[in-house]
């Protein structure tokens, strides 16, 4: 025998606030505003490791997301959809670095490729070597091969015009947009040891983020194929002042997780 259903009271709807959605409806009824709601304040369940995901610097290249959609080596801030140009090649545009990772991770050949298979990575070269990865150039692609990757985690100086809801964070009275900028291959070999030498050089007594760096793309042509690539220029200081206000206010916000970026696809080569 089936169990009687019994109507709830018609008052009752499961899962809403009735006072709330009173008011939403034209209703008299007030609804009181939650502690956290006084004007000219936010609050509720904000964490900003969680809440505030860092959008990823790109380059455009002939193949990937971004290919047809902006100008070759063009750089690109955010994901496909919802990406906006920085700048064109030969357009610097200015970065301060925050904070980076080294690692190594898998070359993939090509049928890996467009498998959409992910690359393997390692914190250590040891590590890579361990599971039977070589880590220096050889002309055998078929032997397993690793090679060394950065993240990056940074502030980018926002454009004189069109700035974007992601120049969000002021400092020195300039907005800047936080992201993160993963890089290996002929991206790395540009721009990797570039950074390792000025941290340990002209920016380890102050921290990497004392420095100001330009970064543009250049479009270049060898024989039958087109590459791009990055220069990353150490050119000026900041104060201690902005120093300061970057650990204030960037010291707990995280990049997103580093498998968003895994496997993609050789991008070396425009195309």
């Amino acid at each position: 025998m089936d169990a009687k259903f019994t109507a709830p009271d018609g008052a009752f709807k499961a899962g809403i606030d009735k006072a709330a959605a009173d008011a939403m409806a034209g209703k008299s009824e007030a609804v009181a505003l939650r502690p956290t709601m006084a004007l000219g304040h936010g609050g509720g369940d904000i964490d900003i490791a969680r809440d505030f995901k860092l959008p990823p610097l790109k380059i455009a290249y002939g193949v990937g997301a971004f290919a047809g959609v902006y100008p070759l080596g063009s750089l690109v801030l955010g994901r496909p959809e919802e990406a906006e140009l920085l700048a064109e090649p030969l357009e610097d545009i200015v970065v301060v670095l925050i904070s980076y990772f080294k690692y190594w991770k898998e070359w993939l050949k090509k049928h890996q490729q467009d498998a959409g298979e992910f690359s393997k990575t390692w914190n250590t070269e040891a590590e890579a070597r361990k599971a039977g990865f070589i880590t220096e150039y050889s002309p055998d692609r078929s032997i397993p091969a690793a090679a060394a990757a950065m993240d990056i985690k940074l502030l980018i100086e926002a454009p004189t015009t069109g700035l974007s809801a992601k120049f969000w964070v002021t400092l020195g009275g300039k907005s800047y947009a936080p992201a993160y900028w993963s890089i290996d291959k002929m991206v790395y070999k540009a721009c990797g040891d570039t950074i390792l030498k000025a941290d340990r050089g002209p920016l380890s007594a102050r921290g990497l983020h004392s420095g100001r760096w330009t970064l543009h793309t250049a479009v270049v042509k060898k024989g039958s194929n087109t590459y791009v690539n990055p220069v990353l220029r150490l050119t000026d200081y900041n104060s201690d002042s902005f120093i300061a206000d970057v650990a204030k206010q960037l010291g707990h916000i995280s990049a997103a997780p580093a498998d968003e970026e895994a496997g993609s696809v050789g991008e070396d080569a425009a195309g």
